[in-house]
């Protein structure tokens, strides 16, 4: 930024101010957020000999991606999972904040991705798990949540989702009923149910 030309002498003499070396800096935070397309160039070989073992090109392999044949690259899905997973922000909001960065993303693209990426997270799934069996003193709570997804056998959308506080983990399993919560999450543990107000508390078996 400069001075004002009106400013650049002296009020009462008219004689022009001298500048000086360097600037006087201040600060002011801003946010930018914005996508941007990542353009991967490879170098390309032709053959110079006539053996007919090679392609008429040859090309350096292009880079693995998280999701095959996806143009969505590693940051824009670790968006998606943070937002849904640690702020808790529904998946249709994040994608009209983007819409409105210029940034369009169809729904679909996104739950197809997270059904992709569900089984890179079993081993963290089941290391927490072990971590909160090894716990002492659980509680734990229910209440009914809607699925919109065929199960054969299963005549309602009606699922349970449950909530597990120990003192390390908060774990939630989602299951089509209590018998299948029970019979999946509780076979290594011993339920008893102090009061009927209270949450039940879980120890480990001897």
């Amino acid at each position: 930024m400069n001075v004002p030309e009106i400013n650049k002498c002296c009020a009462c003499c008219g004689l022009p101010l001298a500048p000086l070396p360097g600037t006087q800096a201040s600060e002011v935070i801003e946010i930018e957020v914005k996508a941007y397309r990542r353009i991967i160039q490879r170098k390309r070989y032709q053959p110079t000999c006539l053996c007919c073992a090679l392609p008429s090109i040859v090309t350096a392999p292009v880079p693995p991606k998280i999701i095959p044949k996806g143009k969505y690259g590693i940051s824009v899905w670790t968006e998606f999972i943070v937002n849904k997973f640690l702020y808790a922000r529904p998946t249709h909001r994040l994608l009209q904040s983007w819409q409105a960065l210029g940034l369009p993303v169809a729904q679909g693209t996104v739950t197809g991705g997270f059904a992709y990426l569900a089984p890179l997270f079993v081993l963290l799934v089941q290391a927490f798990r072990d971590r909160q069996h090894s716990d002492t003193h659980w509680h734990a709570d229910e209440t009914g949540w809607k699925v919109f997804e065929h199960v054969e056998g299963k005549k309602t959308n009606r699922w349970y989702l449950w909530g597990y506080q120990s003192r390390s983990v908060m774990y939630f399993d989602l299951e089509p009923s209590r018998a299948a919560m029970k019979q999946a999450f509780l076979c290594a543990v011993k339920w008893t149910q102090r009061s009927r107000h209270s949450f039940p508390e879980f120890k480990l078996r001897s």
